[in-house]
């Protein structure tokens, strides 16, 4: 018994790579169609409940460029600077999400002095005179 053992396994292992190598998996694994999501930011000149338009400048250009809206968005007026994630679907930017964007201005370090404190003086070297 124990001598057939081995010999059963090794089959039935041959058995099973064979099945499995002749099924075809093309038909039962989906195709994973991912659709690019682009961000703009720019001010908004104009929104309804179905499109909204926004102005951004790209390389010292302005342009505008008008989304649809899948939800009306109730928090955004005109005049705000927006963040908008959209796709393109048949020629048309469809807006995802659309938050308002945080301008953040770019600060200016006070002047620090040898020793680490803003505002003090830095000491003097005392001159020798001979």
């Amino acid at each position: 018994m124990r001598h057939l053992f081995f010999p059963m396994a090794v089959l039935m292992f041959f058995c099973g790579s064979v099945l499995f190598a002749a099924e075809d998996f093309s038909r039962t694994t989906p195709t994973l169609s991912r659709k690019t999501v682009m961000v703009a930011a720019g001010q908004v000149i104009k929104i309804s409940d179905s499109f909204l338009v926004i102005e951004r400048k790209v390389k010292e250009e302005t342009e505008m460029m008008e989304f649809k809206l899948e939800k009306p968005l109730r928090t955004i007026v005109v005049g705000d600077q927006v963040k908008v994630s959209y796709r393109q679907e048949e020629l048309r930017n469809v807006a995802l999400r659309a938050v308002k964007a945080n301008k953040t201005a770019v600060r200016k370090s006070p002047q620090k002095t040898s020793k680490g404190v803003p505002g003090a003086a830095a000491p003097v070297a005392a001159s020798t005179v001979k």
